[in-house]
């Protein structure tokens, strides 16, 4: 398989979140096999892998990494529980938070609704 194809294939996995990070539906949004979709993305964590041995904390060349993060709450809030409610069928708090090279978190932004998109967390704080 050419090495475009599994980096694409990478690509859209990495950025699928739950049922749309099936292989099945991958396969079917890039017209391959499910089959396809799996190697692609085994092939590709190896070679991610392989790098590990030669740096020392991540990537070189890599500032630090920004991520989201769903913290669950143990009941509804008792105002505007809809904004909490996700998709998943939870209620939950966003966070959003940032490392630097060595792993060390640097920043943390949290008390969004867990319906709020990552990229309205990032536009609206103080980092960004």
């Amino acid at each position: 398989m050419a090495i475009i194809v599994a980096h694409h294939v990478m690509l859209k996995y990495l950025g699928s979140y739950g049922n749309e990070a099936s292989f099945q539906k991958i396969g079917a949004a890039m017209v391959i096999l499910k089959g396809a979709v799996n190697e692609c993305v085994v092939w590709a964590c190896s070679a991610i892998l392989k790098l590990q041995t030669k740096v020392a904390h991540g990537f070189v060349n890599c500032v630090g990494l920004i991520d989201g993060m769903l913290f669950p709450l143990a009941f509804a809030p008792t105002l505007n529980a809809e904004d909490y409610f996700t998709r998943k069928g939870n209620y939950v708090i966003k966070g959003l938070l940032t490392c630097d090279d060595d792993a060390k978190i640097t920043w943390i932004e949290m008390g969004w609704p867990g319906s709020v998109h990552n990229n309205q967390v990032w536009s609206n704080s103080d980092a960004y």
